[in-house]
């Protein structure tokens, strides 16, 4: 079955046509929102929200725009929501002094299994601004750039220009790892 005609048949609130399409988009988002939340609990709960989120508004799509977009525009707004609500809880919290019993015994990167480049660049995706670690995210989940433009709401001329500062910043902080 062709996605135009799940995604019809979910606009009709057909559950069995919205599993399918959440078969189909369940792994990348994860991933998308796993890179830029880096905690597999928080993953899990940002994709159900974006799942349920759009199953709620998929008679806001515009049939014949890209689909694939749409899904990961409302991940993108989902997990701006979560830094922005991540970081007012923080500023009210008091600050404990950590010590090993608090550290938990596995981390989500020993689980997911990513080597050590990986966590490297993960961590170098963290020093990166918002507006750039969000392009760079999307690109690395194989998003065009007029999909990312999309997604984000600015230009395509943009979505270049940021992407290269990113790449520019990635490299520079990952040169020493890669000589």
């Amino acid at each position: 079955m062709n996605e135009d005609l799940l995604i019809q048949q979910a606009g009709r609130k057909d559950l069995d046509a919205w599993e399918k399409l959440i078969h189909l988009y369940k792994r990348p988002i994860y991933r998308f929102i796993y890179r830029m939340v880096h905690h597999q609990a928080d993953a899990d709960d940002l994709s159900q929200l974006v799942f349920l989120s759009a199953f709620k508004h998929i008679d806001s799509f515009k049939v014949g725009t890209n689909f694939r977009a749409w899904f990961y525009q409302i991940a993108k707004h989902l997990c701006v929501d979560f830094f922005r609500r991540r970081s007012k809880e923080e500023k009210k919290r008091i600050p404990l002094i950590e010590n090993e019993a608090m550290t938990p015994a596995h981390s989500t990167d020993s689980e997911i299994g990513l080597n050590d480049l990986q966590k490297r660049v993960a961590e170098a995706l963290e020093t990166l601004p918002e507006s750039q670690k969000i392009i760079m995210t999307l690109h690395l989940e194989g998003l065009s750039h007029q999909e990312i433009s999309r997604i984000i709401n600015r230009p395509e001329a943009t979505v270049r220009w940021r992407l290269f500062y990113a790449r520019k910043k990635l490299k520079n902080i990952l040169s020493d790892y890669l000589h």
